[in-house]
């Protein structure tokens, strides 16, 4: 089953230290990239969140934000005024004495050693209660996150299976018309040829229709559209399979629009040139959709 690299998911829970909120978004990505924001006095959490997610998809980019709202009575960590306002006042002076220009900021102060009130052994034992049930959020919100993209990959499937028919079609008609269009080419190159050549004493008709067939089998697409063929039923037989086929597509739809534009720089009859774009223009519809698949 396919699945999307773009998709949403969140989960929240209330709890005697407050209430938390955990939103994961995610958009296409070559590789696989996880970035977490969470409140400063839950920052020790990051590794441990990227470990799950991580385990819920394979590529794209994904960003997970967690959110809290702290109980008026729960206390994770303090900052001690008085140590605080006593570093303030000796940054001053020393502002001062040497005419610093730059302001004291309190990202600064936060950081110095003891502003900071670490908690107690009690408190111990609710951070962990805490980190457990982050953790157990962080699960429910990638639940909700997968489901939506393959949900997402569910519309892709059609979609990719839809214009690989319609590729598949046009290749039919273009294969259909092509011996049509390679006698009509032969048959003009023949009398281009003859103009050319009408004025030389010794006119060779024989000679003439072998190096008209050399140039035609130069011009030649039954290999283009041969390898096109090969290269939709191997993109058919892989937006079926469970694994990680997103790359693979993409790959694919390259191989094709290379052998179309490969057809396209030998085809001179007109209506085959048209296909041409049709085809091009369908396979860009197509690349587009392979490249939301993981």
């Amino acid at each position: 089953m396919l699945s999307s690299m773009t998709g949403f998911g969140s989960a929240s829970e209330e709890h005697d230290w407050g209430s938390a909120t955990i939103t994961i978004s995610s958009t296409n990505a070559r590789h696989k990239e996880i970035s977490v924001s969470l409140p400063k006095e839950l920052s020790h959490l990051e590794y441990a969140i990227q470990d799950i997610i991580r385990s819920f998809f394979r590529r794209g980019r994904a960003q997970v934000r967690l959110t809290v709202v702290w109980a008026p009575a729960f206390e994770l960590a303090r900052i001690d005024d008085e140590v605080l306002e006593k570093y303030y006042r000796h940054l001053s002076e020393v502002h001062y004495r040497l005419k610093l220009l730059e302001e004291i900021r309190l990202e600064q102060l936060v950081n110095l050693p003891g502003v900071v009130v670490v908690p107690s052994k009690e408190e111990e034992v609710r951070k962990d209660r805490i980190q457990k049930a982050v953790e157990d959020l962080a699960k429910a919100a990638a639940l909700q996150w997968q489901k939506m993209r393959l949900a997402e990959g569910e519309n892709i499937y059609r979609d990719l299976l839809k214009h690989l028919e319609k590729f598949e079609e046009i290749i039919a008609i273009i294969e259909k018309r092509w011996p049509i269009a390679k006698d009509s080419t032969v048959d003009a190159m023949k009398s281009r040829l003859r103009q050319v050549l009408e004025g030389l004493e010794v006119l060779d008709e024989g000679r003439l229709s072998q190096e008209v067939a050399l140039l035609a089998d130069r011009w030649d697409i039954e290999e283009e559209l041969s390898r096109s063929r090969s290269h939709a039923e191997r993109f058919r037989a892989s937006v079926g399979g469970d694994e990680e086929v997103g790359r693979k597509l993409d790959f694919l739809v390259q191989e094709m629009n290379r052998e179309v534009n490969a057809i396209a720089s030998k085809v001179r009859d007109a209506e085959m040139r048209w296909l041409v774009v049709e085809a091009k223009t369908t396979l860009e519809k197509l690349r587009e959709q392979a490249q939301n698949v993981e």
